[in-house]
């Protein structure tokens, strides 16, 4: 083998190698699952990847005329309710598995109490919910559930 082969061979390797380990530092979406919990409004999330920053803030879609929709809601990563709002970011360790607080269908004060000007009940509807990476490159997007008629 010559030497510009064997240069050549280095340095596929050293890319090679190089895409490996940015690969394996950086995890994949398919690592958080999300399911719907219990009664409509119920979020169960699952990491059974390495520890990830995720979005406190969770986007609450709907379907309209055939298509999903951000509906202007408020529901965040939490497990219990809190006097003080979450960071905007949450950092959910490896093989942890986050029971959030349901929304109850309503636009501000719909899964913990919060001052609102006008709170409003948003259903009914079918919805889902999508959780973001804190750097936005990774989106997971739940199962649709159907919240009824009143609250």
């Amino acid at each position: 083998m010559s030497a510009a082969e064997r240069m050549r061979r280095g340095l596929l390797l050293l890319v090679i190698s190089a895409g490996l380990s940015g690969m394996a530092a950086t995890p994949v979406a398919g690592d958080v699952v999300l399911n719907n919990d219990g009664a409509p409004g119920g979020l169960r999330l699952q990491n059974s990847g390495p520890t990830m920053s995720l979005s406190s803030k969770i986007i609450v879609e709907r379907v309209r005329d055939g298509r999903w929709i951000e509906t202007p809601v408020r529901m965040d990563l939490v497990e219990k309710c809190a006097v003080e709002d979450p960071p905007v970011c949450v950092s959910v360790a490896a093989g942890t598995t986050v029971i959030t607080v349901p929304w109850r269908g309503n636009n501000c004060s719909g899964q913990c109490p919060h001052s609102c000007r006008s709170n409003q009940y948003v259903g009914p509807g079918q919805f889902r919910f999508v959780v973001k990476s804190c750097d936005g490159t990774r989106t997971v997007t739940g199962p649709e559930f159907v919240m009824p008629a009143g609250n």
